[in-house]
Formats: C-alpha cells, structure tokens, sequence
C-alpha cells in the first residue's frame, strides 16, 4: 500500500512494526501510522489538586529551554499544555501564557484549579492581532492526526511574533534506541502516535511554512529515560515502570519493581554508554527538541 506522505506529499510505502502498520516517506522519512485507533492525545499528568503546584523535573527541563532564547516580550503559547503544570511554570516566571488543550478533564483542570487561560482548539485563536514571542509543542505533534498537521504547523507559523522562537519536542523514529531496540523503545507508542519524526522530516514541514531550524537541544530527561526504560522493555512488561509510575495504569507489584530496579543497576554501563552516544550524537537522541525561527531574506 502506498500512501501520501504527511510532510511532503511524497510516496509513503506502508510497513508493519510492533502489530501496527506505518507508511514511511520515501523522501523526508517520516512515518505516519494507518487506522483510527489512537486518541489525539494523552494525559500524563495527573489534575493537581490545588494552586500551589511544584515544578516537576520535565517542566523545570522545559523551562531551562525557553528561558535563555532572550525573546522580545514575554508571552508563550503552549499547544497541547494539558492540566497546565508547564503553563503555571511559565506565568510564576514572567510569562504571559495561554495553552491550548482538546482533552476537556485536563483542561477544565487548567482553567479551574490553576486559573489559566486554555483554548480548545489553536483555529478558536486569531492571531492577526496577538502574536507570541515563543510557541511551545512538548511531546503533541505527535498526536495531531495526519490531515491537520499541516494546518496545525501554518497556524503555528502565524501565531509566532516575528523574533519570535518555536520549540518542538517529539520522538526520534531515527534515534539510536529505535534502532536497537525497535518496537520495544520507550517512545514507540502506536497506540497513540499517528507519527514518527526523524530531524529530516521535522525540519521540512516546519520550513514550509518559513521556520528554520535554529537551535537542536539535548533533550537529557527523555533520553535517561529511554536509554533506561527501552533496555528494561528486552527483559519486562513494555514500559512498565511508566506505566506503575507515571500514568499509574497498572498495579504496582513490589517484587516486579525491585526486579526491574535492580536489573537497571545491573545493566548500567550499557545504559550509560547508550545516554553518552546521544550526547555526542544528538541528531540521534530519543527525543529532538527543535527551536525554529522565522526565515528572513
């Protein structure tokens, strides 16, 4: 089967991995996922329960990116903010913020507990006359489906001031743990990504719409993780520590984690070799955060 491809229209072949089939681009490489059965996105945040909430390590990470770009203005838009912990990172360090969420628990979470301001859709948005000074897109794009993400990008690029900064944060379908360990990597996740980014294609539909690359960021919380997690994923249940911990989908079984704890301790001068290889190879790390700016000529 040969599909359009979501980036650049190219021919897409379809291939099967991991009991899903994806289209891969011939041209840019990007990897689209084929059926309906994944959602547009995910909660992995759970609904805080009052206004005081504590920076976590991923949004402190974000933040350390966002900071230093030393944009005109202070105001962020973030796509895909969900219950809104990174939006309130944002607006205690100066920011204006508004985010954009379509799960309604999350975002009814947002503006009711957190007292933020969060659309449903970036098309409810008009940006003729508010542009931002940095738009932000941790781990979302991954799960706009196909026929939109183009539209979704070009309202991006519309959205973002004219000094402005766009920072992307998606999986690496070209990263060193896809390659090693292929349907078994943390990140790969066909249940609820219909897309796989390699740096070639990400940079491609966002130069469509005139942002280019400008910055590649090591995305060290991500890749410890993967590096970590992909290992343990030869040996146990897919994820599983993710899943007791972070989305709390399982129960947790004490002998199942000590298992797993102790055999990361074990392995550890494998997971430290495959963290340091993304280090010096960060073109091939589990996770591209990508800063774009407006092309100029």
């Amino acid at each position: 089967m040969n599909l359009s491809c979501a980036v650049c229209s190219s021919t897409s072949p379809s291939y099967a991995m991991g009991g899903q089939v994806f289209c891969k681009c011939i041209v840019c490489g990007h990897e689209t996922a084929l059926g309906t059965a994944r959602s547009d996105f995910l909660i992995n945040d759970g609904a805080p329960a009052t206004l005081d909430v504590k920076p976590q390590l991923l949004d402190k990470f974000k933040l350390s990116v966002v900071l230093p770009l030393s944009l005109p203005g202070k105001s962020l838009l973030d796509f895909g903010c969900s219950s809104g912990s990174f939006l309130l990172c944002c607006k205690n360090a100066g920011f204006s913020v508004l985010g954009i969420e379509p799960s309604p628990e999350p975002r009814d979470c947002a503006i009711r507990l957190l007292g933020l301001n969060v659309a449903e859709s970036i098309y409810d948005l008009n940006f003729t006359d508010k542009q931002y000074s940095v738009i932000t897109a941790w781990h979302s794009l991954e799960h706009v489906r196909p026929a939109e993400l183009d539209a979704i990008v070009c309202e991006m690029a519309s959205a973002v001031a004219k000094d402005g900064a766009v920072v992307v944060s998606v999986p690496n379908r070209r990263s060193i743990t896809a390659r090693l360990f292929g349907a078994k990597e943390a990140f790969f996740d066909p249940e609820y990504h219909w897309h796989q980014f390699s740096l070639t294609s990400l940079e491609y539909i966002f130069k469509k719409h005139a942002l280019s690359k400008s910055d590649l960021i090591f995305s060290w919380p991500y890749n410890f993780f993967s590096s970590i997690q992909s290992v343990l994923n030869i040996f146990f249940e897919k994820n599983y520590l993710y899943l007791v911990f972070k989305r709390k989908k399982i129960k947790p079984q004490k002998m199942k984690i000590f298992l797993n704890i102790f055999l990361a301790f074990a392995i550890s001068p494998l997971i430290f070799l495959i963290f340091i290889y993304q280090v010096i190879k960060q073109e091939e790390q589990a996770v591209l955060t990508v800063v774009f700016k407006k092309c100029w000529q």
